[in-house]
């Protein structure tokens, strides 16, 4: 039947059947359709599945929610993304480090018209600010769509409100490599705003050229993906699916490189504040018997000196 020459319409709406048997022969090929077109893929995350499995955990991705954070004393690190991290678990656990994928279909950094795909406010959100108190750094995948509408200087200024409001409400966010930020790679999905592919171009490589010069001198983190034309996909913006495993290879590396490089936390900050005012106390009774007993031995070095000096007055007297 599968290699039979045949011409009709499958969909039973389309009433192209005459009995029960050709009703059941079409449902036979509709079968036959999917099955085909889906066996490899099917195939392709069975075999990525087991060969994770080995070395990580992974959680399937619920694009449209934040999960909570699991319980562990390992670095946790979050992603931001557009949709070009959909195909990322939502959480992944390593044997260094956990992290936490947010993939927004349509998310820019600033959206005044749509909360759910605005940075900021998601940033702002109680759910999200929750998850970067404790969480050890925070990677954006987001450019795209800013890019198709907004002009680059704009948006380079909102990315500095962005960050100047991460570490403004969150201190611990300080150091470089706590922000990062990848590059926007090419995209040809003309807008109104930019109508043509050479005004598109010419405005993501005006924003990626000035967020480097910003991630120097605001002192974050800033990753180019190395994005090229023949990676892109038919609709000219997201990545064809033998070259989506790119962004996962891109964050997972710098992931571990930065797990390797982060210097080992002092014990002083992994105590409670209760053991920590035990100890000063201690120190600080340590210290002050010792100027009792600094002061008790000046004391009689001076009593001593006293004497000689008036037993060597005498002495001279006579």
């Amino acid at each position: 039947m599968t290699v039979n020459f045949w011409s009709c319409g499958l969909d039973p709406i389309l009433h192209t059947w005459k009995s029960n048997e050709d009703k059941q022969t079409r449902k036979s090929l509709v079968s036959y359709a999917i099955n085909d077109v889906f066996a490899p893929t099917n195939l392709y995350f069975h075999l990525i599945k087991s060969s994770c499995s080995r070395e990580t955990t992974v959680i399937p991705n619920d694009l449209n929610s934040i999960m909570s954070i699991p319980t562990t004393n390992l670095p946790t690190f979050l992603i931001l993304s557009d949709s070009h991290c959909k195909r990322l678990n939502s959480i992944i656990n390593t044997p260094d480090y956990c992290v936490m994928v947010q993939s927004i279909s349509g998310l820019q950094w600033i959206n005044p018209y749509d909360n759910q795909l605005c940075a900021r406010s998601l940033i702002l959100s109680s759910t999200l600010s929750s998850r970067l108190s404790s969480a050890s750094g925070i990677l954006f995948c987001i450019g795209t769509n800013s890019v198709r509408t907004t002009p680059a200087l704009q948006i380079i200024e909102q990315v500095e409100e962005i960050i100047n409001l991460i570490r403004s409400n969150h201190v611990h966010f300080n150091k470089k490599h706590d922000i990062t930020i990848l590059t926007t790679f090419p995209c040809y999905k003309t807008t109104t705003r930019f109508p043509t592919t050479k005004l598109l171009s010419y405005n993501i490589d005006l924003y990626n050229e000035n967020l480097k010069l910003l991630s120097d001198r605001m002192k974050f983190s800033y990753l180019d993906l190395n994005i090229n034309d023949h990676h892109l996909h038919n609709d000219l913006m997201h990545l064809k699916f033998e070259h989506q495993h790119i962004i996962y290879d891109t964050i997972v590396n710098y992931f571990n490189e930065l797990i390797i490089k982060k210097p080992t936390v002092p014990q002083s900050q992994r105590r409670s504040r209760e053991a920590i005012t035990r100890r000063n106390r201690k120190r600080h009774q340590k210290l002050k018997l010792k100027q009792q007993k600094y002061t008790q031995e000046s004391q009689s070095d001076l009593q001593i000196r006293s004497f000689l000096i008036g037993s060597a007055s005498d002495f001279i007297g006579i």
